[in-house]
């Protein structure tokens, strides 16, 4: 199995990085259960969009209400990513973040189940706590002192206990709906996978999500552009799946070994950029665009081509290759089997790594190499 290596150490030492963030425009928001929950600046940016539209036509009272509905629908949202992620640790598969966009969220599992009762479970649990949060909204205002003036207020409004059990309802409800990327699209296919192979059961429940999408499209037509934009978002969602399941099939019983390079250029640390950028490099090895870092013989972290050129630019010819690699890196062997790899290597800085036996260098894990050796269009890492 692949195993990670500590790159620390009194020769090379990792520059702190940055608590606050995770990628250009993703924030910390914190940690909770052992799970790390990160914003999109994109999803500020509606927060702010809605808040100011809603105070431009209301009052500065009716932005700040339509921006604490607005954080307490994706608060919602974040609560249905726990419940993937707790389901999905009750297997022993972790959880490596859950990240908040304009869409919605996403937790990043480090795997999904491959027995059919267990991800049916794991995908049925996000809509299980939105229906339980419904149930708990609309049971406490019943039990309140409120519930003797009904579902309404004095405004004519529905009761704020109650918007937000039909917020959570429809949440739950909308999740359900058999296509992918949605979590019905995943039930579906747990339960066919229980009638025989999974990578088929994957390409039915994808051509159900792409008819339910034409029929979003043509919904649209009458009226609701944003009918289209989710049948468009259902259609390219269902055919990923799809896809990546294919991949995943035609990786099962490959080994490190079959789809690494043999050909790769060894960096110092201690190199300076402005003396590579003198260098006449091979440019078979260069058009990989990744390379090993190597400090008293172990691997101490991997470099990419651009990151080189971007250290060349912002910190000059008297920067270090030290300054610029990436130290999460995680070191395999040859025999390692190749799809539990890639899964090891999904959420890392590079999706790459050094393969190593009997402490020896002797090759580099690519997504060019794995593309290669799948004979189809480079794998993207997500």
């Amino acid at each position: 199995m692949p195993h990670s290596v500590h790159t620390r150490s009194d020769t090379v030492q990792p520059r702190p990085a940055a608590a606050a963030s995770r990628g250009r425009w993703t924030y910390r928001l914190g940690r909770w259960l052992g799970i790390d929950v990160y914003v999109h600046a994109t999803f500020l940016a509606l927060l702010a969009f809605f808040g100011l539209r809603a105070g431009l036509s209301g009052g500065a009272g009716a932005g700040l209400e339509q921006v604490a509905w607005m954080v307490a629908l994706f608060g919602s949202v974040v609560l249905h990513e726990y419940g993937h992620a707790l389901a999905a640790r009750s297997f022993g598969i972790g959880t490596q973040d859950i990240t908040l966009y304009p869409i919605g969220g996403v937790a990043r599992l480090n795997a999904m189940p491959r027995s059919p009762g267990a991800e049916l479970i794991v995908a049925a649990a996000g809509p299980l706590v939105n229906m339980a949060l419904a149930f708990v909204f609309a049971l406490g205002h019943t039990l309140s002192a409120d519930a003797g003036q009904g579902a309404f207020n004095a405004a004519g409004e529905l009761a704020w206990p109650l918007q937000f059990a039909v917020m959570n309802l429809g949440l739950g409800i909308f999740n359900l709906v058999p296509a992918f990327p949605m979590d019905g699209g995943r039930i579906l296919r747990a339960l066919l996978a229980t009638l025989g192979n999974r990578v088929r059961a994957t390409v039915w429940a994808a051509r159900v999500g792409r008819v339910l999408a034409l029929g979003f499209v043509v919904a649209g037509l009458f009226g609701n552009p944003m009918l289209m934009l989710l049948g468009a978002f259902v259609w390219f969602g269902a055919g990923a799946e799809a896809g990546a399941a294919v991949r995943e099939e035609q990786l099962l019983g490959a080994s490190v070994q079959q789809a690494m390079s043999r050909r790769f250029l060894t960096l110092s640390p201690w190199t300076q950029l402005g003396e590579l950028a003198q260098r006449e490099l091979d440019m078979t090895l260069l058009e990989d665009g990744v390379f090993p870092v190597e400090s008293g013989g172990a691997v101490v972290g991997i470099v990419t081509a651009e990151a080189l050129r971007d250290g060349l630019h912002d910190l000059g010819p008297k920067g270090y290759v030290a300054d610029v690699m990436t130290r999460d890196i995680l070191c395999v062997r040859p025999s390692d089997e190749l799809s539990g790899t890639l899964r090891a290597l999904h959420g890392r800085t590079l999706a790459a790594a050094p393969v190593v036996m009997a402490g020896r260098l002797v090759g580099m894990l690519t997504p060019r190499g794995v593309a290669a050796f799948m004979g189809g269009p480079q794998l993207r890492h997500a």
